[in-house]
């Protein structure tokens, strides 16, 4: 198509074009060119070299993948391909110079990797070509070096004019194919080849006639050629003899023939050779003769014998009879023939004339079927048999099967009338209309699709509705819901479902679809990865379907979510695992398809993102509640609680909260970004994909002033003290002098870029969203050195100076905690290291081992903001992560005692500080990244035991190993009087500093249900001497409510200066921005120290 007219220039160049050549073209089409390039660079071309035009509507693609011997979805083609013309197929997401070159863009086709095969059918599924081996999965690729399956072009060879046609047999690309480097596509658009000559073949066709009454008949015999004569042309020899028929003159049948040397000229492709046969008026069976050729010069011999059938014709008479057809269904509309078959018991020399009527049995003239009445039909001289066509009309009806009668009657004097009589069958052919909530039935498959596979697109039977009132459409398709009045009353049935329809949903006639139109619907029920939904074809015929039976319908009414079925007393979604609102299929199965309603909703967690077109911003987290998917008390949902843990309880895992897909029928949300904390009241769609339940909005509202990713704790008074923590996520130098990588990769490591970077953003940070507190401590920093960078920079960015402190600890990493003291407000400042070199017995290693990789960090200082000195102290912590602490095992086993203990070090600290004559009425503040819960996860609740709030009975080590059982000595605390957590007075919307996505498994009604949770691993605690003076706490939010694309472009890693232009480099320069600086936000304490004595002018004073 698009390569014809290069392939003309081709032939032209060559002096070819219009050449007469003796070359054997190709019998059908064949792939001429593969490519598999980088990412969707892929492409097939198939090419037309057999003279003449093909019409493609036979002819389909499937791949056979990864070795299986199951083909994928066949892609039919469609259009003429003209002889010498190629046909190209491009991915649809390929490079727009690929895309250029495509006939057709299909991602199904060429969905392809270098191990799967291509092949190429024509109707009846006959193959035609095939393009690696079914059945066997070579690794990677077939073949190698250029001519590699995988990350190649492959060009086959102008000398290849056949498909492979066996696509079981052993696949060797380098045999017929040329390869090219990735990505050339220079050779798309044309194919040429040039085949060896053949010599052609010389076959001779059969000849059955009648043979007269009287006088010589001419038999006459084709002989043909495969292929046009050579130069000289062809001879050969042909002779005639006897079968059944006798030749001249013993008998009297035909007069025999030999003849020598008979000739096809060059350039001729046929002969006729006659045969002369006798007629009479015997009326006899039917004689026969053979034919032979033989003797060819210049062809070889093909079919060389044919026979010749000397046909009666002299029956006195012949016996007329109708015969039934077979059944037939009528169809959606429109009419459809049914043919009766009249015939004669021999064949006449004369025509026989007859006529045909049709009557009633159970179906009926004019509404089933077009009546005849003696309507006349003939059969020709010398013919047995004529069509007698009754027109059957199509409905849509859901009926019985019905029937009518043919009745044959003539006039003939050459005819016996023998069978008059035959009934043809109307069979029906209209599903009966079904309910959504029988489509969807209670479980989570729907009962028409016989396999329910969650991890598949599974096909199921054919389905029809009607009377069902669209209610939201889609880019794809549409949902449609039953009207309440016939709602089957069952709360685990959905009255609402999905229909797919590919492309912009439009009824039979071609019209685009609105809201509120009542529709039938004809098509195929299926599981589209658990998501319940109708799939209508495209083309549209009686199994594809969709008429619109009235519009502008009341749409049904919604079913109200969260806050807006709280103010009506209800539940929906349920918060209790035990009692979902779909029972065993979860919280919102039974609401697939169906409108919802939600008011003030929020999204707990912001966009998720994928790699495809469009998905940068992709779902978020939601509460119907308004709520914040907040990490709760308990065991992690699904686990098994001990006797020794039992108190713990078992945290639910949020079963309230869903994904939302804003632009999934508001194709003007796409790219639209939702930060955590947004609030929004919508009417949508519940839906299913990606293995979670959805809500489709079809209208959404955002309360203004809540889509922000930035929110910096509140300013500070004068003369308050702030005391912040921050979590700066491997905060490393370029300098790779730590055991084992401090930056997340080897290249990181040492990129002075990546340290530019993190200097900006983290300054940004400390100043703009923790507003610089006087006092800041920081986690995973990886020395001294970078830490004074630090303060450097902030000071060069405006603001304050700070003196940086840190002391080097155990971590095989490098990462340490430190400090940034303002010197201008504290003064005073020693920052001593505790319990560096203490041990325990590491069951997994040394009985000495290193209990503290980052050691804990004390800082005592003074502060003199307000004019009045104030002595403080401040322990910095980054105790062990909760990597495996549920895990029942050895390591399990390792991290929870490793955990337990680390606690109660720090807890020894803690109350060493507080009895300690010299520090016990000094205020103290514990702050940093616990990797912990301010409550118990069930294991070790190392906050609270920090805090002394540890209870034993929620906590274990179980099983119980040589280490620790986890438990405190007698149940006492070691801390008392116990420490304030400063989270447990804030919003408990605030409640977070990191968010981590929980994967629970195939729960309620999920095939694996993860979802998205805020959680806080940032603690600041303070003891009952500081309590007096603190007046809030807050978390610095710029990292963990923001996107994960904004995320992405934001950090070093993945940066983009054009989606988010930050620093010296960008053009022109920006301020470095707080997103991205972490995967933590930070906090920040507000302390008010006592004011200094104030002298009134009257001479009194006030005492503090």
């Amino acid at each position: 198509m698009k390569g014809l007219r290069a392939v003309q220039a081709a032939l032209l160049a060559l002096g070819l074009a219009g050449a007469s050549w003796a070359s054997a073209q190709p019998t059908d089409l064949i792939i001429s060119e593969y490519v598999e390039g980088t990412s969707n660079n892929k492409a097939i071309e198939i090419y037309n070299g057999t003279g003449a035009s093909v019409d493609l509507s036979g002819y389909s693609i499937r791949l056979a993948t990864n070795g299986s011997t199951t083909l994928g979805n066949a892609v039919n083609l469609s259009g003429s391909l003209a002889s010498g013309d190629v046909f190209v197929i491009v991915n649809t997401s390929a490079a727009q110079a690929l895309r250029d070159l495509a006939d057709l863009q299909n991602s199904t086709a060429t969905g392809f990797n270098g191990d799967d095969a291509v092949l190429l059918f024509k109707t009846g599924g006959v193959l035609v070509d095939a393009f690696g081996q079914v059945g066997f999965d070579p690794g990677t690729g077939w073949g190698s070096g250029d001519t590699f399956t995988a990350d190649r072009t492959l060009r086959r060879k102008g000398t290849v004019c056949a498909g492979d046609t066996d696509s079981s047999d052993a696949f060797e690309p380098s045999n017929e194919w040329d390869g090219f480097a990735t990505d050339t596509f220079t050779g798309l658009g044309s194919h040429s080849v040039e085949c060896p000559s053949a010599t052609p073949e010389l076959s001779v066709a059969d000849v059955s006639q009648f043979e007269g009454n009287a006088g010589p008949v001419n038999f006459e015999f084709t002989v043909s050629l495969s292929a046009p004569a050579p130069a000289g042309g062809v001879q050969f020899d042909f002779i005639t003899s006897d079968i059944t028929a006798q030749a001249l003159p013993g008998g009297n049948d035909y007069s025999p023939r030999i003849e020598t040397g008979v000739t096809i000229a060059e350039g001729q492709s046929s002969i006729t050779v006659n045969v002369i046969v006798q007629g009479d008026t015997v009326d006899e069976a039917d004689e026969t003769f053979r034919v032979t050729l033989s003797n060819p010069v210049g062809a070889t011999l093909g079919d060389a014998e044919a026979i010749g059938t000397i046909r009666n014709d002299d029956a006195s008479t012949a016996t007329l009879n109708i015969v039934a057809p077979a059944d037939i269904g009528e169809g959606a509309s429109g009419t459809t023939n049914q043919n009766f078959t009249v015939s004669l018991s021999a064949p006449l020399a004369e025509a026989v004339e007859f006529t045909a009527t049709t009557s009633d049995i159970s179906a009926t003239a004019g509404q089933d079927y077009v009546a005849l009445a003696s309507a006349p039909f003939s059969i020709a001289a010398g013919q047995t048999s004529v069509d007698v066509p009754v027109q059957i009309i199509g409905d849509r009806t859901d009926e019985s099967n019905e029937a009518y009668r043919v009745t044959i009657a003539t006039s003939s004097m050459a005819v016996t009338l023998g069978t008059s009589q035959a009934e043809g069958v109307i069979l029906d052919d209209d599903l009966p209309f079904t309910e959504i909530f029988n489509i969807q039935g209670s479980g989570v498959c729907s009962p028409f699709v016989a396999v329910c596979n969650p991890s598949a697109n599974v096909a199921g039977d054919p389905v029809r509705s009607q009377n069902n009132v669209v209610t939201a459409i889609g880019a794809s398709g549409f949902t449609m819901q039953t009207p309440d009045a016939r709602d089957d009353q069952n709360p685990l049935t959905s009255n609402g479902i999905y229909v797919f329809t590919a492309g912009a949903p439009r009824n039979d006639a071609g019209e685009l679809l609105a809201v509120g139109d009542a529709v039938e619907v004809i098509g195929q029920a299926a599981e589209f990865f658990s998501l319940t939904q109708i799939v209508v074809a495209s083309t549209r015929d009686g199994a594809n379907s969709i008429l619109v039976q009235s519009s502008g319908n009341e749409l049904p009414p919604t079913v109200f979510f969260g806050n807006a079925a709280r103010a009506l007393g209800q539940a929906i979604p349920s918060k209790d695992p035990d009692a979902l609102s779909c029972g065993a299929l979860g919280n919102f199965e039974c609401f697939e398809g169906m409108r919802v309603r939600m008011d003030n909703a929020a999204v707990t967690v912001a966009n998720q993102r994928f790699s495809g077109a469009g998905q940068q911003y992709a779902e978020v987290w939601i509460s119907p509640y308004g709520e914040r998917g907040l990490r709760e008390k308990g065991a992690r949902f699904g686990s098994t609680l001990t006797p020794a843990n039992a108190a713990a309880g078992v945290w639910d895992g949020n079963p309230e909260i869903l994904e939302m897909d804003a632009d999934f029928l508001i194709p003007g949300l796409l790219d639209t970004e939702l930060a955590g904390g947004t609030r929004f009241s919508a009417i949508g769609v519940i839906g299913f994909d990606f293995g979670d339940y959805e809500f489709w909005p079809s209208s959404l509202t955002v309360v203004e002033g809540t889509n922000e990713v930035v929110r910096p704790v509140p300013a500070p008074a004068t003369g308050e003290l702030t005391i912040g923590s921050f979590n700066a996520f491997r905060f490393c130098d370029a300098l790779a002098n730590s055991p084992s990588n401090c930056a997340a990769t080897t290249a990181l490591e040492t990129n002075t870029a990546r340290v530019e970077h993190q200097l900006g953003q983290v300054s940004a940070y400390i100043r703009e969203v923790l507003r610089s507190p006087d006092v800041v401590g920081l986690q995973e920093v990886e020395n001294l050195a970078i830490l004074q960078e630090l303060a450097a920079q902030i000071v060069d960015d405006g603001g304050p100076t700070y003196e940086a402190y840190l002391v080097e600890g155990n971590d095989v990493g490098g990462i340490d905690v430190g400090y940034l003291v303002n010197t201008a407000r504290i003064t005073n400042a020693v920052v001593t290291q505790l319990a560096a070199t203490e041990t325990w017995n590491d069951p997994s290693g040394s009985p000495t081992a290193i209990l503290h990789d980052r050691p804990p960090l004390l800082l005592q200082a003074t502060f003199t903001g307000n004019g009045r000195p104030f002595d403080f102290q401040v322990i910095n912590n980054h105790t062990r992560s909760r990597g495996g602490v549920d895990v029942s095992d050895p390591d399990g086993e390792r991290v929870r005692a490793k955990r337990f203990l680390q606690a109660v070090s720090i807890a020894n600290l803690v109350q060493e500080l507080q009895t300690d004559a010299a520090t016990a009425e000094v205020p103290l503040f514990v702050i940093g990244d616990h990797n912990a819960y301010q409550f118990t996860d069930g294991y070790v609740d190392v906050v609270g035991l920090i805090a002394g709030t540890y209870s034993n009975e929620e906590n274990t080590c179980a099983p119980a190993n040589a280490v620790t059982n986890c438990e405190l000595d007698g149940g006492s605390n070691i801390v008392s009087p116990a420490l304030v957590n400063a989270v447990d007075v804030i919003d408990p919307a605030e409640r977070y500093s990191y968010k981590f996505t929980e994967n629970f498994g195939a729960i309620q009604g999920s095939t694996g249900r993860d979802v998205a949770t805020n959680q806080v691993l940032d603690h600041g605690l303070f003891n009952s001497v500081a309590s007096p003076f603190v007046t809030g706490m807050a978390y610095g939010r710029a990292n963990v409510d923001a996107s994960a694309q904004r995320f992405r472009v934001c950090n070093f890693t993945n940066r983009d200066l054009n989606l988010c232009p930050q620093g010296p480099i960008a053009n022109p320069p920006q301020p470095w921005v707080p997103t991205g600086s972490s995967d933590h936000d930070g906090f920040v304490i507000f302390v008010s120290p006592p004011l200094p004595d104030a002298i009134f002018a009257n001479g009194f004073e006030t005492i503090d």
